[in-house]
């Protein structure tokens, strides 16, 4: 079975996540966030199993919201049913999963957006 390691970052912290199955196929993933940027102690480590709120199928995170929470997208599955899979996020810290209200049937291209503003009629204007 394969595995997949995924780094992001969100302001100030960054994530490692390692997504498998155990040796019973039960989908898990690990999730390492550095809370504070080069301090090693900031660490911390939350296993979900399963991965994500629907029970047989592998998450992998997309991003961080603004609360915390980790957007999880559905990597694999039992594809050959017709059941439909969905976005949903977690909170690391209770571990509770939230339905996204975004479903689809295997597939899913999740992008993260930042917003910003660039002022081009500043010379010395700061973008963020």
């Amino acid at each position: 079975y394969s595995e997949h390691l995924c780094i992001s970052g969100y302001g100030k912290s960054i994530a490692l996540s390692h997504s498998y199955y155990t040796e019973i196929i039960e989908p898990r993933l690990d999730i390492w966030v550095m809370k504070e940027y080069g301090l090693e102690e900031s660490w911390t480590k939350t296993t979900l199993c399963p991965a994500g709120p629907q029970r047989g199928v592998r998450y992998l995170p997309s991003c961080s919201r603004k609360s915390g929470d980790v957007v999880l997208e559905p990597i694999d599955g039992c594809w050959y049913d017709d059941k439909s899979y969905e976005l949903a996020c977690v909170d690391l810290v209770s571990k509770r999963f939230k339905s996204l209200g975004i479903h689809g049937y295997g597939h899913f291209y999740v992008e993260s957006y930042v917003e910003s503003l660039v002022l081009f009629d500043k010379t010395d204007a700061v973008s963020y």
